[in-house]
């Protein structure tokens, strides 16, 4: 069975800077709240969730996202079965880190939701079956492009192995012996470019006298990453060399420090 790379961790710390940063500001203005959009047909798909929305994205009929400040980080769970009551019960994916959640899955009509909390933080997105199928060709697209350059790669390895035959241990494949490979290194490195963005955008929100202004750019960040640790966890770990797993907790603890030094 497939293995998939848990980026969950940097998850959680991600979101503990948004929320630490985002409560660096003035503390003398009360955080803006914001009512369920009851006479949004978009909104109507999904169950009104108990609790603060701290933000609130509608693109009628296109797609949806809600901040959410809960009682407990349980509730979570109760809205994930809530959003299953109401349909969303196809392709859906699970996970659970203690009391933290993420929960993805649509509807019959192909509209996808996203559910995830740490703590009494939580988050939603609806994205609509057009903007879904969109990000299913780009991801496939993709994974064809690195099918076509791995076959590559493996025919000019199997014809330097047939040209060094004989050489004994020093004829070693690149998984074993070489660098990490040039396909994985990009998702990494992409991983890290995006993650150095988020933090300076948090940094520039905390120092912000207008964070409502930058509402819409913080929901796009954070659909942004969605859709990236979507594509990173896809990941097959028992197809990464040494060298590429070597490189990936390299990447990953350089983030994660990033992302401790930022929540200072």
């Amino acid at each position: 069975m497939k293995k998939r790379i848990c980026f969950i961790t940097a998850f959680l710390i991600m979101t503990a800077v948004c929320f630490a940063l985002a409560g660096c500001g003035d503390s003398s203005t009360d955080e803006e709240t914001y009512s369920w959009p009851a006479d949004s047909e978009t909104a109507a798909m999904l169950p009104e969730p108990k609790g603060s929305i701290t933000s609130l994205s509608v693109d009628e009929g296109e797609s949806m996202y809600v901040d959410v400040k809960i009682e407990s980080a349980g509730y979570c769970k109760e809205y994930i079965d809530a959003c299953a009551e109401k349909g969303f019960t196809e392709k859906k994916d699970f996970s659970q880190y203690d009391s933290d959640y993420d929960y993805t899955a649509r509807n019959k009509e192909g509209w996808e939701v996203n559910v995830y909390n740490s703590g009494t933080d939580m988050s939603i997105s609806l994205r609509c079956p057009e903007y879904v199928q969109e990000y299913e060709e780009e991801a496939e697209e993709t994974e064809d492009t690195e099918d076509t350059e791995t076959s590559e790669a493996t025919e000019a390895e199997d014809a330097g192995s047939g040209e060094d035959a004989g050489s004994g241990e020093d004829n070693k494949s690149s998984s074993d012996s070489g660098g990490v490979s040039p396909d994985f290194k990009e998702s990494m490195d992409d991983y890290e470019a995006f993650m150095d963005d988020y933090i300076e955008f948090m940094e520039k929100y905390e120092n912000s006298d207008d964070a409502v202004s930058m509402l819409g750019d913080y929901t796009e960040m954070m659909q942004k990453y969605s859709e990236f640790s979507k594509k990173i966890d896809a990941i097959d770990s028992d197809s990464l060399s040494e060298a590429d797993e070597a490189y990936y907790l390299e990447v990953t603890t350089r983030v994660n420090s990033k992302l401790a030094k930022a929540a200072m």
